[in-house]
């Protein structure tokens, strides 16, 4: 059966009223990503050795002497120890199963976002006048003072409070300049003053920090594309259940 049929039926079965309620308080989208999460993880089930090791840590961080004793507080959770166990495996379960269904496209989804994944310091001053900008550039160059100071002292953008650093940001974020100044710099390099908008900047990159496709990169993006997709399905789930 298709899964999303069975969430809108899960979802048809708290009636009009119910849906009336979660649609003023902006859950219904809530409530089908979570049950489209609960329908992708049903071949996901939770590892027993995995259930027995978390169960030994309970024992020992609550001091249970029996499984009375633990039976007891369990209760006090409202759950069977089944729900709670798939509650708290919830993540390692989900991991697996975005790295079995995403994890083949996570390669191109890291090329066509590196620079959203790099991260980047460097120092910035802003000013209007072009003759300061000059003169700054100059006395930086020379080493007849330092950035920071003149930043502090000079500039009028928000980096003027850290001393000129901006970052560590994505090398995306910044304007097409920056990111260009960026790419065609070394560290420590400082840049001739450059006319952006209706100013002038000094440029010195500090350190670039170039992501790569390790394996706790691979999770975060397999999770990311899992995110769009289930959105995406949410959506859909959410029109057939309005027209229902």
């Amino acid at each position: 059966m298709n899964s999303n049929k069975v969430i809108i039926d899960q979802i048809l079965k708290v009636g009009n009223e119910g849906l009336t309620i979660l649609k003023k308080h902006k859950l219904l989208e809530v409530l089908a990503r979570k049950l489209l999460i609960s329908e992708s993880l049903i071949n996901y089930p939770f590892d027993e050795k995995i259930v027995s090791k978390l169960k030994d840590k309970i024992f020992e961080r609550n001091g249970f002497k029996s499984d009375d004793e633990y039976k007891i507080w369990l209760a006090e959770s409202n759950l069977s120890e089944e729900q709670f166990f798939e509650n708290i495996t919830l993540d390692i379960r989900l991991n697996k199963y975005v790295l079995d269904k995403f994890g083949h496209l996570t390669e191109s989804h890291f090329l066509k976002n590196q620079d959203n994944l790099d991260k980047v310091v460097y120092s910035l001053i802003r000013t209007k006048d072009i003759y300061l900008a000059n003169e700054l550039y100059q006395r930086i160059k020379e080493k007849e003072d330092d950035f920071g100071n003149l930043a502090y002292k000079y500039s009028i953008g928000p980096e003027k409070n850290s001393k000129g650093i901006v970052g560590p940001v994505s090398v995306s974020s910044g304007h097409p300049l920056i990111k260009e100044l960026i790419r065609s710099s070394t560290i420590g390099e400082i840049q001739k003053p450059r006319p952006l908008n209706n100013m002038v900047i000094i440029f010195r990159l500090e350190s670039l920090d170039k992501a790569t496709l390790d394996e706790k990169t691979k999770l975060a993006l397999a999770k990311e594309l899992f995110m769009l997709w289930a959105t995406e399905q949410s959506k859909l789930i959410i029109d057939s259940v309005e027209l229902k």
